[in-house]
């Protein structure tokens, strides 16, 4: 259902049923946060069962 790749500085997590793109900064959240985040994504893929959910973050990395 997902695709995790790393790109630069992003992480991106696509989304491949619906084609949605999400992208987390590491600079911004650092590279322990975004395992924090993952395990609990992944968490929350097992407890879903293979259901559809939407994935919440914030993009606080905004451009000058």
């Amino acid at each position: 259902m997902y695709g995790l790749y790393i790109v630069g500085p992003y992480l991106l997590i696509h989304h491949k049923t619906s084609k949605v793109w999400h992208h987390l900064s590491l600079e911004y959240y650092g590279i322990f946060d975004v395992f924090n985040y993952l395990s609990l994504l992944s968490l929350k893929i097992q407890t879903t069962m293979g259901k559809e959910f939407n994935i919440y973050y914030y993009n606080n990395n905004k451009q000058n």
